[in-house]
């Protein structure tokens, strides 16, 4: 598993495009459990924001997985509700 910014989608993609020439990458990973870093402690719906969504496009689109972990039920829940 590989991090990339999920809401910087350029550096995300460029990320990926040299992620996936290593037959060892499988998928990406997102913590969410940072609860220091803003971006998740004020917004339980962070992962629907539109560049976060067009990232996970860009890692669907690569056929990777992406796995979410972290203690915020409300995320995942947005997360499994969007799918």
């Amino acid at each position: 598993m590989g991090w990339v910014p999920l809401d910087r989608t350029n550096e995300a993609s460029a990320a990926l495009e040299l992620f996936v020439k290593n037959p060892y990458f499988k998928g990406v990973r997102n913590l969410t459990h940072d609860y220091t870093n803003p971006k998740y402690e004020s917004d339980d719906k962070w992962i629907l924001r539109p560049e976060v969504l067009k990232t996970l496009a860009l890692v669907e689109s690569a056929r990777v997985s992406f796995g979410l972990c972290g203690g915020k039920f409300r995320t995942h829940f947005y997360c499994a509700d969007s799918c």
